[in-house]
């Protein structure tokens, strides 16, 4: 009788396994997403709030790859303006009902900043963190990230080395497939 063990709990793993694709959606993982909101940043002491652009696509497990694009300035002074894109990885771990998701990620990047007569023409190397809530498709995200730069500003006077670091937030409104 113990021979016959083995085989029968053979027969039980497989008759319990899945067979086909699942039949609740929840379960799908999402592969891409795309969100849009205002992002504000504070570099070069100056914030900027304008519009920004972040997407995904899903590579592995909890991998994803990321880019993300800034868009202008809705500060007080038409004088200051700001665009910037980058791409980077990001880890993405989500509730098992997939309504809560936490998500951190570091970027590669270029901006370009005018302040009055200044540009800033910067690489960026950005860490982020987010949350995200919301049903299968619609999402609404927080967003907050440490900003390292190191480029060039550009006035009458020339050209001179500038780096430091700032910091950035956002919140978007977003859809996942």
């Amino acid at each position: 009788m113990t021979a016959a063990r083995p085989g029968l709990l053979l027969l039980l793993a497989t008759c319990a396994a899945p067979t086909g694709p699942p039949t609740d959606l929840t379960t799908t993982p999402a592969s891409l997403y795309l969100m849009v909101g205002p992002g504000l940043t504070t570099d070069h002491a100056a914030p900027f709030v304008g519009f920004a652009i972040d997407g995904g696509v899903h590579v592995a497990g909890s991998w994803w790859g990321h880019a993300a694009a800034r868009f202008g300035s809705l500060s007080v002074s038409d004088d200051l303006g700001h665009v910037e894109f980058r791409a980077g990885t990001q880890a993405r771990s989500c509730s098992p009902s997939g309504g809560r998701c936490a998500t951190a990620g570091i970027d590669l990047g270029f901006q370009q900043t005018t302040v009055k007569d200044v540009t800033y023409s910067d690489a960026l190397l950005v860490p982020h963190f987010a949350g995200d809530v919301g049903d299968e498709h619609l999402r609404l995200r927080v967003q907050v990230e440490l900003r390292g730069f190191t480029g060039t500003r550009t006035d009458a006077q020339g050209d001179r080395a500038t780096q430091g670091i700032g910091v950035g937030f956002g919140a978007a409104l977003g859809y996942q497939w």
